[in-house]
């Protein structure tokens, strides 16, 4: 898809590729040596004041909500933070100076086809509806079990929807939860991106799939929604720093106080970005940090590995210390589709997974003889669910299907009591022990798969 159809993607993030993979970026923030903000405002401000300069309208302030080294921009409407760098680049600022990037799961490209699904260049394929009868999840137990507590499963996506398999969210003992709206809540300093309710929109329905993988594959866990994506698949840097801050303190809180309840044992991240050789500063320090932090108190980072199937690495699955999962076929190969390289750590089923997906507006299932404008039967509306259920494909999932897994081994290997000791030594050991035992299973799965050709 050519950049000009992304420009618009919300009022303030752009998309572009650069070297040929999708880049979105912050249209009015830029990104500076945060030890050296007043000096390269100072050279900024002698190019602007020059007598030919282009940018004498243009203001540049520091953002200290976002952290040092983040500069707004402000002046005429239109202003893009692309083209002021590009200008005073070549006006000769000498100063280090990068866009703001955002993490991006894009729109599928519906020319590239495997297995009859569209193949996306971001994080998950295009979802189509499924006209099935009888699908349930399995039956979840309505006691906590004997290990003392549920196994929680943050989920941060798109929201998690209100859907028969999951319930309302609401209640003394709910499969899932809003972060919003818990005991001391997370509370998102910038709005909380919704999503389409007719389904228009790629990602609208990503975080409830993710849920209801959760539910198939782990039905006596629980997941923790934390709202970071727009329905168009745009995540913000800054939006993902301040959750996993939240979901730091809320662990913290948990070990130091005897909280066992407000403890996450999984995060499930279906998102990224591409890493852009000598363009990334230190943008991604912070998230390196909290995910460390977290990792360091026993919590098990799951990420996607992105589906463009080259091996530049993407961020966070890249980072040490997480899992980061690329994409298997249905028969156990690895899908065309995800991406490689030796900082993938495991590849596991991505592909036409079925899951829960929410009730759309205005959905519709032709029939047999609806035809469209070139005499040729009309295919179903992709956002249609007739039993609320949809087939999607892409690391996402498999990235859902491990996170799930891990929350499932959990309880599997848990004893009485055992879930209820939150201090980092115990929850590690047992993230340990359950990643281990999921990639045992993948392993026997795709062996399994050889063996029998």
């Amino acid at each position: 898809m050519a950049p000009s159809e992304f420009e618009d993607i919300t009022p303030h993030v752009v998309m572009d590729f650069v070297d040929g993979l999708p880049f979105a970026y912050q249209r009015s923030v830029l990104r500076v040596d945060p030890d050296r903000v007043e000096e390269t405002l100072a050279e900024i401000e002698a190019i602007v004041q020059r007598p030919a300069s282009t940018l004498k309208s243009m203001q540049l302030q520091p953002r200290p909500d976002k952290g040092s080294g983040f500069l707004e921009l402000a002046g005429p409407a239109g202003l893009d933070a692309r083209a002021v760098r590009e200008t005073l680049l070549d006006q000769g600022l000498t100063a280090a100076v990068a866009l703001d990037p955002v993490y991006f799961a894009d729109e599928p490209d519906p020319t590239r086809q495997f297995g009859g699904l569209p193949a996306k260049e971001g994080h998950g394929t295009m979802r189509a509806g499924l006209l099935l009868v009888g699908l349930a999840p399995p039956p979840r137990s309505e006691a906590v079990p004997d290990a003392g507590r549920r196994p929680v499963v943050a989920v941060l996506d798109t929201p998690v929807r209100e859907h028969p398999w999951l319930g309302d969210g609401e209640g003394d003992d709910p499969f899932w939860s809003d972060g919003r709206r818990v005991e001391e809540p997370w509370r998102p300093y910038i709005a909380v991106p919704e999503e389409s309710s007719n389904g228009r929109l790629s990602h609208a329905g990503h975080g409830t799939f993710i849920a209801g993988l959760v539910r198939l594959l782990a039905p006596d866990a629980r997941v923790l929604s934390v709202p970071v994506m727009h329905g168009n698949g745009v995540v913000e840097e800054e939006h993902v720093l301040h959750a996993l801050g939240w979901l730091r303190d809320r662990v913290t809180q948990a070990v130091d106080d005897g909280r066992p309840e407000l403890f996450v044992d999984v995060v499930n991240l279906s998102f990224g970005r591409y890493e852009l050789e000598g363009r990334d500063l230190a943008d991604t320090a912070q998230l390196r940090e909290v995910l460390a932090d977290l990792a360091r108190r026993g919590v098990q980072v799951v990420t996607s590995a992105g589906n463009r199937p080259v091996e530049t690495k993407v961020f966070p699955a890249a980072f040490d210390g997480l899992v980061s999962v690329g994409a298997r076929d249905p028969d156990g190969t690895l899908a065309a589709y995800t991406s490689t390289g030796g900082w993938v750590t495991v590849q596991a089923p991505g592909t036409s997974l079925v899951s829960a997906l929410p009730k759309f507006d205005q959905a519709e299932w032709p029939q047999r003889d609806d035809l469209d404008a070139s005499g040729l039967p009309m295919p179903p509306d992709p956002n249609f669910q007739a039993s609320l259920v949809g087939q999607w494909s892409g690391t996402s999932f498999a990235a859902a299907w491990v996170s799930a897994s891990i929350a499932a081994k959990l309880l599997e290997q848990a004893t009485l009591d055992s879930l209820a000791d939150v201090s980092p030594e115990a929850a590690g050991a047992r993230a340990t022990s359950a990643l281990e035992a999921v990639t045992g299973d993948l392993y026997r799965w795709v062996t399994s798969h050889a063996d029998a050709e």
